[in-house]
């Protein structure tokens, strides 16, 4: 299993969309993606709510 996190406590600087970007990549290539938004914001959680298809890509 390979994990890759992503922190700073700079607001703003794309966490959340480099996150969404690298879970959308990994799963076009057959990676089983999983993200855990821990983001007091959820920006993560609200763009998974978002999203139709069941899966990141």
């Amino acid at each position: 299993m390979k994990t890759l996190v992503l922190v700073t406590q700079k607001g703003g600087s794309g966490k959340s969309s480099l996150a969404a970007s690298i879970a959308v990549a990994a799963e076009q290539a057959g990676e089983r993606v999983f993200m855990l938004d821990l983001d007091r914001q959820g920006t993560l959680a609200n763009w998974i709510n978002r999203r139709t298809a069941e899966t990141p890509g």
